[in-house]
């Protein structure tokens, strides 16, 4: 047992998890870190470009192709940027499917786009993942008011 815990050790800090070396991991965090406070002050150019270093550093992480996919599309300087938004958080997806925040964000892309059907889809998705998803949890019901206001004011206009 011992002789496998040190072939793991060993494995981790030359090669770490598959084939991604530890300092790799550390300075792929940092990048990360540094990204999402750049998202949160809204420098979303700067945290686009900390969130690429991340995933260059380690492409295995869904959370950077996460918050990378929506950095891009919040940032929305350069052409056909949605597409590659959507993109990289499929990516995020494919990776670790049970993660809830790409499917937010995807969400919300969709929703930008008018794309209500598919937004819906995404909320749902994210829910499931995780059933205390405020955001996600919001837009569900944000979309149901505003489905009942439509069909209040279609009633309201043919009943007369």
């Amino acid at each position: 047992a011992r002789q496998a815990y040190d072939a793991t050790v060993m494995s981790t800090e030359k090669g770490g998890p598959e084939g991604t070396d530890m300092q790799s991991i550390v300075n792929a965090e940092i990048h990360y870190s540094k990204g999402m406070n750049l998202l949160k002050r809204k420098e979303y150019g700067p945290a686009v470009k900390a969130f690429q270093q991340a995933v260059e550093m380690n492409s295995k992480e869904a959370d950077y192709f996460a918050h990378l996919g929506w950095a891009l599309f919040k940032d929305g300087t350069s052409p056909g940027v949605k597409d590659k938004a959507k993109e990289f958080l499929r990516k995020a997806i494919d990776l670790n499917p049970k993660t809830d925040r790409p499917y937010v964000f995807l969400g919300n892309i969709y929703k930008a786009e008018g794309q209500v059907e598919k937004a819906e889809q995404q909320f749902e998705a994210a829910i499931k993942c995780n059933p205390d998803n405020l955001d996600a949890m919001r837009e569900i019901r944000m979309s149901t008011l505003r489905k009942e206001k439509d069909q209040t004011i279609w009633k309201k206009m043919f009943k007369k």
